[in-house]
This record gives C-alpha cells, sequence and structure tokens, in this order.
C-alpha cells in the first residue's frame, strides 16, 4: 500500500505499523470523556474517521460514506462503558463489513463495499494503545477465522 506523507512530516515504516480499520477504545475517566470509544478509524490512511459510535455508515469506490442510520445517542451509548473494571469487547469483522459491541451494546457499524479499498485487505489483528500513560490489561482474547 502506498503511504501519502503530509507536506513537512517524515515518513514511518509501514512494516513496524498497523494499517486499516480499527475499532477504538479509548481510557475512560468517565464514559462521555471516552468519546472515541465505539468509532471505527482507519488507521495510516486518508479515510480518518470511518463510523462515529452511533453510526452505521456505507462507503462504496468513488462515492463519499454514506450515513445509513443512527443506532442511539452518542452520549447515551457512552453509558455502556465501564470505568475503572473490565469491559467485554467484541469486534466482527467478514469482508468489508465491521461491527463494534462494548459490553453488549452495539456501538458502531461500518460496510465498506470498494474492494479496492485498505478495509477489505488482509492483515494482521492487533491491540494498541496510544495517547496519555496508561496501563492496558487484556483477558480471554479469542479470534475466530471465518470461511
Amino acid at each position: 500500500m502506498a503511504q501519502t506523507v503530509p507536506p513537512g512530516q517524515k515518513s514511518v515504516n509501514l512494516d513496524w505499523m498497523m494499517t486499516g480499520p480499527q475499532a477504538d477504545f479509548w481510557f475512560p475517566v468517565s464514559p462521555i470523556t471516552a468519546e472515541w470509544t465505539g468509532q471505527f478509524y482507519s488507521e495510516n490512511t486518508t479515510l480518518g474517521i470511518l463510523a462515529w459510535r452511533g453510526q452505521v455508515v456505507e462507503s462504496s469506490q468513488g462515492q463519499h460514506p454514506k450515513l445509513l442510520g443512527n443506532i442511539a445517542d452518542r452520549n447515551a451509548l457512552g453509558g455502556y462503558i465501564r470505568v475503572n473494571d473490565w469491559n467485554q469487547y467484541f469486534i466482527m469483522a467478514r469482508g468489508g463489513t465491521f461491527i463494534h459491541v462494548v459490553n453488549g451494546q452495539l456501538m458502531a457499524v461500518y460496510v465498506d463495499d470498494d474492494a479496492e479499498s485498505s478495509n477489505n485487505k488482509p492483515g494482521m489483528v492487533g491491540i494498541e494503545i496510544e495517547g496519555t500513560p496508561t496501563k492496558i490489561s487484556v483477558r480471554n482474547i479469542w479470534i475466530k477465522k471465518l470461511k
């Protein structure tokens, strides 16, 4: 995948960077301040936010992403995020369809019908933390490859 480098910034070695869709979970000081938790974002591409928490979005080749519907109010969905406790995190990616669930609550859906999009390429699965220094703990990780 070709890397687009904004003027004034250095290119990075993408062999050490995740590229493509990511399901965001930010450290919640409170459920509302974890404003990016529950959204889909396209890491290391020019696509940026794919679907905000509370949205169902579709994109196709040569078209701007289209909001298909709303799941619920973003702030209300933030109330499902547990502070200083374990959160159950479920991500399903099947082809270009991505479903993001936190603690049993659907947060966002993104459907990418563009077969050439970076969102429709096979790749790695990772757990990333960025931003403020904090601790992350994970347990009971299950990955199932669907046929």
